[in-house]
């Protein structure tokens, strides 16, 4: 019986997991099999305690259902690159949404801009006014 750990759409990696009977004593035995030793890969949280004893791994991003991990023990340091990866991506984002919403409300209070309530302010808010008042 062959079970996949991960299923994600974006990536093709997974770790197979194959469950086998000994047929005398009817003891069942696991082997997992990492496919791509150079992309992360999405583990179930209830499932990380038992891999991260086969495999030296580095959690580098957490979900409230899944660890995305990498592999540290392969010959060249992909980890190292994911880890950039998704520093750049932090970095990005903070200025992105953190910095861009800050200027679009200073814009607002300056009277350049106008974000309706409710609403998250975004760049197409810049050099709107307030109609009806």
């Amino acid at each position: 019986m062959d079970i996949v750990v991960n299923a994600n759409a974006m990536e093709e990696t997974y770790i197979l997991v194959r469950s086998h009977i000994n047929p005398l004593d009817g003891s069942v035995y696991k082997t997992y099999e990492w496919q791509d030793t150079s992309a992360p890969v999405r583990i179930n949280r209830e499932l990380y305690p038992e891999i991260k004893d086969l495999w030296q791994i580095e959690v580098i991003k957490e979900d409230r259902l899944y660890l995305t991990c990498i592999r540290t023990d392969t010959p060249f340091p992909w980890y190292a690159y994911h880890r950039f990866q998704r520093d750049i991506c932090k970095l990005v984002d903070f200025f992105k949404y953190e910095i861009g919403c800050r200027l679009i409300l200073t814009a607002q209070v300056w009277g350049l801009a106008y974000v309706p309530p409710g609403e998250v302010p975004n760049w197409k808010h810049l050099g709107k006014k307030r109609w009806g008042i």
